[in-house]
């Protein structure tokens, strides 16, 4: 959960053969995060294939393939599971919105509520997680307060989120309202882990606090890390 560069390196370290593997396999038909993969293939004959060569590569370095990770989808079932059409959404609406118009950006953030109120649903979706961050990620860029109850409930109900939710906290800079969600979150008993405390209090550090009465809360913020 911690945005540290060791973590991937060691991951190129010992994966890099994969992707040489994956290149040759499918044509550069794929992608790779750390050691989350994703190939495209004709049939599920060439892919039942590629995944034995790619575990063969992983034996001889002491890992294997995690079988209960790892899924064949037809193209239509892709569609539906790494959620193309609401990925497209996101990025048509931070393309077409003009971040110097109010009125733009609230048309936005409406458009984006909304959509967002059908994710929320579909959270038996293999990519619902990653689509997710994305929300949070797109609703911090047009500096909605909109998500902070959101950010406030997925905090305490997805661990997995937590890194993009603080940097949605982020985005949206220092405020009352943001600083009263990170105490709300700071007063639930839903967390409970030193990583969860590293991302607040590295929200604290990013964010400019202005020395009027807002920012008393902060003090408070402070005062229950202590």
């Amino acid at each position: 959960m911690i945005n540290l560069e060791a973590f991937r390196l060691l991951a190129h370290v010992l994966l890099f053969e994969i992707d040489e593997v994956l290149s040759a396999k499918t044509n550069n038909n794929f992608v790779r995060w750390m050691d989350d993969i994703n190939f495209g293939v004709d049939d599920i004959n060439q892919a039942c294939i590629i995944l034995g060569d790619l575990n063969d590569v992983l034996k001889s370095r002491g890992l294997a393939l995690n079988l209960g990770k790892t899924n064949i989808y037809s193209s239509e079932e892709v569609k539906n599971h790494f959620l193309v059409e609401t990925n497209t959404f996101l990025n048509e609406l931070l393309e077409n919105t003009d971040l110097n118009s109010p009125d733009s950006v609230k048309e936005s953030i409406d458009r984006l509520l909304e959509k967002f109120e059908i994710h929320r649903e579909q959270n038996h979706l293999q990519n619902w997680t990653k689509v997710t961050k994305r929300f949070f990620t797109v609703a911090g860029k047009l500096n909605s307060l909109a998500f902070l109850d959101i950010a406030t409930e997925f905090f305490m109900k997805y661990p997995a989120i937590r890194g993009n939710i603080c940097y949605y906290f982020k985005l949206i800079k220092f405020s009352k309202k943001a600083s009263n969600a990170i105490l709300t979150i700071l007063n639930s008993s839903s967390f409970y882990d030193d990583v969860s405390l590293y991302l607040l209090v590295k929200v604290l550090t990013d964010w400019e606090i202005p020395f009027n009465e807002e920012g008393k809360n902060l003090l408070k913020i402070y005062l229950i890390f202590w």
